[in-house]
């Protein structure tokens, strides 16, 4: 998690761009995991990813949190659902193995 001040939508344009970006120079990032016809876990990914295809960049209006009062504790349990899963969790589920989500301060 990292806090940013400024403009809302100043930030979800620059970001939505920078995601964009990312996965165009990295598409390993769209991987997703599954076990080949050995059963080895491996991570397939498009040659040619897209981040609003494989790694959709979100913006969570609906996540209240506060830089300056919400606990850690509390912090883990809001975003929880907006976490990528563990590996052995993510495993043929064609989950994302990375996203990035913009969430507004509640304050």
């Amino acid at each position: 998690v990292t806090y940013f001040r400024g403009d809302m939508r100043n930030a979800e344009e620059y970001f939505s761009k920078r995601v964009a970006a990312m996965v165009h120079a990295n598409p390993w990032l769209a991987s997703v995991l599954d076990h080949d016809e050995s059963g080895t876990l491996v991570a397939y990914y498009p040659a040619c990813a897209t981040s609003t295809i494989h790694c959709p960049f979100t913006i969570r209006k609906d996540i209240a949190l506060s830089r300056a009062r919400t606990s850690y504790a509390d912090m883990v349990q809001c975003l929880d659902n907006t976490l990528c899963k563990t590996s052995e969790k993510s495993a043929g589920t064609a989950e994302p193995l990375w996203k990035v989500a913009l969430i507004p301060d509640a304050d």
